[in-house]
């Protein structure tokens, strides 16, 4: 019926007086302009079963999300929400369980704090292969200067966390000073496989200073049972920021691009920093203790503290790290140059391989002036076996060489002064 009378309209407006003809024409210009796909995912959600999967056709979507039931919402081809204008890009609401956001491309404004939020008490939430980015608004509206791509947090009066959530495989960027943020109170989260870039600094202090300024990859409070894993952090001042985060799983083969400060967390803690090599020092801010972890221990930050004589320590382990050596140490990152490897034909062990067998050679009298004594040993299927130059006037040397006695025929030649003695002792001379 709309497209009806636009067409009678169309049909009649030659012969409509100036002022009907300025109302048709902002009437079409409104009609044309206006997207066609405005509400339409919500719409999809909003008639969706409990358990369903939505399939969202590709194109780009003026409009922000609530999901307030149990669904995956999966991106079939390049679907990009456009959520300029909105506080907030998709909202999982409190208590909802089992949602998989999946393909999206998020896209926000000045107006936009925050690109997914997952709501105090969801849980069983999967956000995979989206991106996220131009997330502009300070605290989403509060008095915080951060905008969040991520934003998961609980509710600490009564404790209802957000638990079971799984964040992989997504790309955040150009958002004000946090990728991720998991607020107070969360349950077993897993960030994974995840790119965090421009990520704009803000003024975390307000004063104004450069020092006050960071970007911060992740950042946790009172998180339990956080994994961090096979992140790419490009560009970042604090990379991972967990402050009082109990029973943390791990932190670890995560990659960083111009990041050198990988873990900022309160001190003492019971995380298990996997990231090396890393160089770590403790600091206070006259309330609270800190621990931050450097991969770089020529960053000024770390130069910093280190010149205020606080405690230091680093995850460098000396030893040798060449598998083929006799004292491999496949816990040493920090090869020191002490490797030893076992002799020619031989064990760890001093002992000859198989095939080889030992040959024992005394002698005396084997330099004169500038003379010197040559050995050698032959085989006559092998060829050379074993040859040395005498340049000591006695010793001894006990060598493995490749034969099998009793098959093969040898000729032991020595050259050498006049005055040379010497005895050769192998297995089967006895």
């Amino acid at each position: 019926m709309i497209f009806l009378n636009l067409k009678k309209l169309l049909q009649n407006t030659f012969i409509m007086n100036k002022q009907y003809t300025f109302i048709l024409s902002l009437f079409i210009a409104i009609f044309f302009t206006s997207n066609p796909l405005f509400s339409q995912i919500q719409t999809q959600i909003d008639n969706a079963n409990i358990g369903d999967v939505v399939v969202v056709s590709e194109g780009t979507y003026n409009e922000a999300l609530v999901i307030d039931k149990s669904i995956t919402l999966q991106a079939d081809g390049v679907v990009i929400l456009n959520v300029a204008g909105f506080v907030t890009g998709i909202n999982i609401q409190s208590d909802i369980a089992n949602v998989t956001v999946d393909g999206f491309t998020i896209t926000g404004d000045s107006s936009t704090g925050s690109g997914i939020v997952v709501s105090p008490g969801a849980n069983d939430i999967t956000l995979t292969n989206n991106t996220i980015q131009s997330i502009l608004l300070p605290g989403g509206g509060n008095a915080s200067p951060l905008s969040y791509g991520i934003l998961c947090y609980g509710d600490t009066d009564p404790v209802n966390p957000p638990s079971n959530i799984l964040i992989d495989n997504n790309s955040i960027s150009n958002v004000l000073g946090s990728a991720i943020s998991l607020g107070s109170d969360t349950e077993n989260v897993l960030i994974s496989n995840n790119t965090f870039s421009d990520i704009i600094p803000v003024d975390l202090v307000g004063d104004g200073e450069l020092t006050s300024y960071a970007s911060i990859g992740i950042q946790a409070e009172l998180s339990n049972g956080l994994g961090i894993e096979s992140n790419t952090y490009n560009g970042l001042t604090i990379s991972n920021n967990l402050i009082d985060c109990n029973e943390v799983a791990y932190v670890q083969n995560n990659t960083y691009i111009n990041s050198n400060l990988m873990l900022s967390t309160s001190f003492p803690h019971s995380i298990p920093f996997g990231d090396t090599p890393w160089w770590s020092t403790t600091w206070s801010d006259g309330v609270n203790n800190y621990e931050a972890y450097y991969n770089d221990p020529t960053d000024m930050g770390y130069l910093y503290w280190v010149s205020l004589g606080i405690f230091t320590q680093n995850s460098l382990i000396p030893g040798c790290q060449d598998d083929t050596a006799c004292n491999f140490n496949p816990d040493a990152n920090d090869d020191d140059g002490s490797c030893e490897y076992a002799d020619a034909n031989a064990d760890c062990n001093g002992d000859c391989l198989e095939g080889y067998t030992e040959l024992t050679l005394m002698w005396s009298g084997a330099v004169a002036d500038t003379m010197t004594t040559s050995f050698s040993v032959s085989g006559s299927a092998n060829g050379e076996l074993y040859s040395a130059t005498l340049d000591a006037d006695s010793g001894s040397m006990t060598e493995c060489w490749m034969t099998d006695l009793q098959a093969d025929c040898f000729s032991i030649e020595i050259e050498g002064p006049d005055g040379l003695e010497w005895s050769i002792y192998s297995p089967l001379s006895d």
